[in-house]
């Protein structure tokens, strides 16, 4: 098993502004792993989906570690309640 550790730097107001980009401030993180997949989730009360094409910086930089490991970033409604879910999708190596 090859271990990668990404280490990425924020500038000072990365947390204030992402704060002030939601109403409800709080947001649920799942990993899962299945069907040769690894699967990481971001969820939130805000019904906008995000344009993925011109994502704000803190998108555009999941995309962009994504894409540098060959994952796939999705947006979609979150089943059952308000909100919404951005998903990143990777391949797990067999």
């Amino acid at each position: 098993m090859e271990r990668h550790i990404v280490s990425v730097s924020l500038g000072p107001h990365a947390v204030a502004e992402a704060r002030e980009a939601v109403a409800e401030p709080v947001a649920d993180v799942g990993i899962t792993v299945g069907a040769g997949q690894l699967v990481i989730g971001v969820a939130d009360a805000e019904p906008t989906l995000p344009d993925l094409a011109q994502a704000g910086a803190g998108l555009a930089m999941v995309a962009e570690l994504a894409a540098d490991y060959n994952g796939e970033v999705s947006a979609e409604p979150t089943v059952g309640c308000d909100g919404k879910v951005v998903l990143v999708r990777f391949q797990v190596p067999s």
